[in-house]
């Protein structure tokens, strides 16, 4: 499998705690369209802390000097890509200036954390040939889609902050 690391950043906007996803683009070779963390293919030799960062600051124009790198969650294999991926998850005190490089972000998706623990997943069902149909958990922020390997990280990211937090997380507990 080829190595991959996405960023999994949460950072406060209006004294609440968000999470930035993006659109990815429909002429994009590997799962255009979709719904997806900051992220992408690691360069020879890099950590995946370092590519996570990096793809940050090529996608939304948001240098990592001021992301503070609190760990890793489980590494996903995404097989339709042949992508072994690695979420790594940072914290910025400030809200950060987003300036998506259009060539590889469609759209910024900024979320609220307290919202998302809020949004329990649904079965949705896809037609993926003409015979064929797709089953898969997904749940939807304002029309988009999140669902796959992107959901799947979504969901252990919201299942560490509900142990660390406690089972109610409201913007004054959501503190480092």
């Amino acid at each position: 499998a080829r190595q991959a690391a996405v960023l999994t950043l949460l950072y406060r906007r209006d004294q609440i705690w968000h999470l930035v996803l993006t659109l990815r683009p429909e002429h994009l070779p590997d799962h255009p369209g979709q719904v997806s963390f900051p992220g992408g293919a690691l360069e020879t030799g890099e950590a995946a802390e370092q590519g996570a960062l990096r793809e940050l600051d090529e996608e939304l124009g948001v240098g990592g000097d001021c992301i503070e790198l609190v760990g890793r969650l489980s590494p996903i294999y995404v097989f339709n890509s042949n992508f072994e991926v690695q979420p790594v998850v940072g914290v910025l005190e400030g809200a950060p200036l987003f300036r998506p490089n259009a060539g590889e972000v469609a759209e910024v998706i900024e979320i609220p954390v307290p919202a998302l623990l809020q949004c329990p997943p649904q079965r949705t069902r896809w037609r993926v040939k003409t015979s064929a149909y797709f089953v898969a958990p997904t749940i939807y922020w304002k029309q988009r889609r999140v669902w796959g390997a992107t959901l799947l990280v979504l969901g252990e990211l919201l299942e560490v902050l509900r142990e660390t937090l406690g089972k109610t997380v409201s913007p004054g507990i959501a503190r480092r």
